[in-house]
């Protein structure tokens, strides 16, 4: 699993040590990327939770990533919980939110991240295509993370346009002030009322 670690990035300290533990030429470069930015405005727009479903949150990943049959998915899913920092699969969820939190919350100045939630893959019909969903995080999950971590983290809801639904949480998801992301199932232009409301 050494060359998995090193994929998923090898990283060898805790967060709370991460000024103490790079060079003094690494952290002036920090200093000097960060030297013009007011943290009150930073913003990063892409940041993805996922989870085993090893809680109550719904999250899941799709079978095969959890299986050695897929040799190719499942090594896709190792590298994922070793840059989430998971040691007990058991604890996976909890895991890898605790090393979010850590290593956002001690980069100094850290600003806001926008938290993705990532819906299933749907067919035309409105009906889940849980054969094609690699992984799953429902907009509650992220909703609730923010709320626990508002100093860190804002929510982004994602809806598939296919989904029977779809425009009612859309229309919850704005009045409620989250980012909205649909996904880009939908081929060729199709008109569904979701694209509609966009």
């Amino acid at each position: 699993m050494c060359l998995l670690h090193h994929l998923a990035g090898a990283f060898t300290h805790d967060p709370e040590n991460l000024e103490s533990s790079i060079s003094a030429p690494a952290g002036d470069l920090i200093k000097l990327a960060f030297e013009n930015i007011d943290s009150s405005e930073l913003v990063d727009y892409h940041t993805h939770v996922a989870g085993l479903g090893t809680g109550t949150n719904g999250t899941f990943v799709n079978p095969k990533m959890r299986t050695w049959r897929h040799p190719f998915h499942r090594v896709k899913l190792k590298i994922y919980l070793s840059a989430g920092g998971v040691e007990n699969t058991e604890r996976a969820d909890d895991q890898m939110i605790d090393r979010l939190v850590r290593l956002t919350s001690n980069i100094a100045g850290h600003g806001k991240y926008k938290l993705l939630a990532f819906d299933k893959n749907y067919h035309r019909d409105g009906t889940a295509n849980l054969a094609k969903t690699e992984f799953y995080v429902p907009n509650n999950y992220v909703f609730d993370l923010t709320a626990a971590h508002p100093d860190l983290f804002e929510p982004v809801i994602s809806i598939n346009p296919y989904r029977l639904n779809a425009l009612k949480d859309l229309e919850e998801g704005a009045g409620s002030e989250a980012h909205a992301y649909y996904q880009s199932q939908v081929r060729n232009h199709q008109k569904t009322p979701v694209i509609q409301a966009l």
